[in-house]
């Protein structure tokens, strides 16, 4: 990942849908001694022109939702 990447939802998610741009990456510091990195972005929406917003009924949250909690069972 580097300064300027798109960040874009997975689909892993019951509550965002996949494919939305979510925003930029505008900073990565690596952590000391992890192999983790500090990621910061900037949103792609800006909150501030809002005047309409949609809601978005994710059709296959329950099965992602137990697809999830599945991948959870299998890594305790």
């Amino acid at each position: 990942m580097v300064v300027g990447d798109s960040i874009i939802s997975s689909g892993n998610s019951t509550s965002i849908p996949k494919g939305m741009i979510l925003g930029f990456v505008t900073s990565v510091v690596p952590e000391k001694s992890t192999s983790n990195y500090q990621i910061k972005f900037r949103s792609a929406a800006n909150f501030y022109n809002l005047e309409y917003v949609y809601v978005i009924e994710n059709k296959q949250a329950e099965s992602i939702k137990e697809m999830l909690d599945n991948v959870k069972k299998k890594n305790q």
